[in-house]
């Protein structure tokens, strides 16, 4: 049996040409196959900024809590509430 180039051979059930399945395939649905992964790489770079950018605020703002507090001069306020309270016992006797 010659085969002639209008016949093709006969394909086993159950089986398709991948190339005219994805070549009929809807508009809408190949779209959104290839918008897919972008939109996923968006997703995890935007979270994975998001955490940067918190992280960076913090590490700013323990830099910046010691600029914007007053010096305090423990020992001497120590010292201070110390002879207070000697004055007050010496009152008192």
């Amino acid at each position: 049996m010659a085969m002639t180039p209008e016949s093709s051979p006969p394909s086993p059930p159950g089986l398709t040409d991948s190339f005219t399945t994805a070549a009929s395939a809807d508009p809408s649905k190949v779209f959104i196959s290839l918008a897919t992964t972008p939109i996923l790489l968006g997703l995890v770079l935007g979270r994975s900024l998001a955490e940067t950018i918190q992280q960076v605020g913090l590490a700013s703002e323990e830099i910046f809590r010691g600029d914007r507090l007053p010096v305090l001069n423990v020992t001497d306020a120590a010292a201070d509430t110390s002879n207070a309270n000697d004055n007050t016992t010496v009152a008192n006797d």
